[in-house]
């Protein structure tokens, strides 16, 4: 089969569903194309041994690849980022239109949703199907995460997202209640199908020579819990800051470790530091292959968003790479993503921003035996393996992607 991702985003970027899908696809024989752009993700700049240019062609482990310019920006302009999304929107419709081979389905990766320009404009003048995988529903996200307060605009976008669904062949949204929500918005049920993410390999595989030394003196702590990921408005960690001063108070040996920055990062480091918690250690950049070092030395790794009827069915990429490595989760999250952890078996379910629920969840945790703990990471290892690994998540893509053959 010929498939044409559209995804602005791929490797050498961190990248979920573009190289590792690109390259289980033509692994299993099919011929993959992606346009894409030239790698900024997340500093803003374009990567060392890459410059921008009107094209540029490689072959990535048998994917053909072509790159197009964009404007690189990641920071919290919306003006910003909003001429970011439309130069590559831009640019893919024209090399789509007359450079891309002819494809027996395009596959559409959102974020963001202005990929479904180029998609929809070639499917117009080349007939091929369009298949939408859903990771963020705009302009709910818009709301949740406050980045956009207008209700105009948010109209606007809610109502070229519909037109976007509705040209859209097939769907696949990442939860149940992804589904649910289109639904609700008019969406024929029929064509949405919900298949769940899988967790990036470069993420839970470290190589020998890659691993870290100098482990010892953060994870220092009887019970070392970590959260590896965005420092963002949605993930709420004030709560969590709270959750380390009253094992602080209580002279409970429980250390919280953060790897990854965001928005929220100075905020954090500054409510710590006013409250003088010394059980807290923030890592600010972590090459991407040396975080499963981290994630093994942790007693139980942390997922927290904050409560919000979006985030109810939201599931974070990040709950997959952490059923993965085989450790206890602490899923400080409800709806469809704490549904995911209590069938795995694999940790305890928190109230969101609830400090006084997630620390006695944390210190049951921190009172089992290591045996016990083993058990927890043994399920979720094991859940991911049978229902979320990337060879069950490409199988059901591929049978949705056969549907469309004509």
């Amino acid at each position: 089969m010929k498939i044409l991702i559209i995804k602005q985003l791929f490797f050498p970027e961190h990248d979920l569903k573009g190289y590792p899908f690109g390259k289980e696809l033509t692994r299993q024989g099919h011929s993959v194309q992606i346009i894409t752009g030239f790698p900024s993700y997340p500093g803003g700049k374009v990567y060392d041994g890459y410059k921008i240019k009107l094209l540029q062609r490689e072959n990535v482990e048998g994917i053909d690849v072509i790159r197009i310019p964009i404007y690189p920006s990641h920071d919290n302009s919306g003006f910003k980022r909003t001429i970011t999304y439309l130069s590559y929107s831009f640019f893919a419709t024209f090399i789509g239109l007359f450079f891309a081979r002819k494809a027996d389905v395009m596959y559409v990766y959102h974020p963001p949703p202005t990929v479904s320009i180029p998609a929809i404009i070639n499917k117009f003048f080349r007939k091929i199907p369009i298949v939408s995988d859903v990771q963020d529903l705009w302009p709910d996200t818009l709301r949740s995460t406050g980045m956009v307060n207008s209700e105009v605009v948010i109209k606007i976008v809610g109502r070229y997202m519909n037109f976007v669904y509705k040209n859209s062949d097939k769907i696949i949204a990442q939860s149940p209640g992804f589904k649910e929500r289109l639904v609700k918005r008019g969406i024929d049920s029929n064509k949405i199908k919900v298949i769940y993410n899988w967790s990036h390999e470069i993420i839970t595989e470290s190589k020998e020579e890659n691993q870290c030394t100098d482990l010892n003196d953060i994870f220092n702590f009887e019970f070392n819990l970590l959260y590896a990921g965005n420092l963002g408005k949605a993930q709420a960690l004030d709560s969590i800051i709270n959750v380390a001063e009253l094992a602080q108070n209580e002279n409970q040996s429980i250390g919280i470790i953060f790897v990854g920055n965001g928005i929220e990062s100075g905020h954090l480091k500054n409510l710590t530091n006013k409250k003088r918690i010394k059980n807290i250690h923030f890592i600010d950049r972590v090459p991407v292959y040396q975080i499963a070092d981290y994630m093994k030395k942790s007693s139980a790794l942390l997922v927290h968003l904050r409560k919000d009827e979006l985030f109810k069915i939201t599931i974070p990429a990040k709950i997959q790479s952490y059923l993965r490595i085989g450790k206890p989760i602490v899923a400080c999250l409800e709806g469809d993503p704490a549904n995911l952890i209590s069938k795995a078996e694999c940790g305890v379910i928190c109230e969101p921003e609830n400090q006084i629920d997630i620390y006695e969840k944390v210190k049951y945790l921190k009172n089992l035996s290591d045996e016990q703990l083993d058990k927890m990471g043994e399920n979720g290892k094991a859940y991911y393996y049978k229902n979320l690994s990337i060879e069950q998540g490409t199988q059901s893509i591929l049978e949705v992607f056969n549907s469309l053959r004509k």
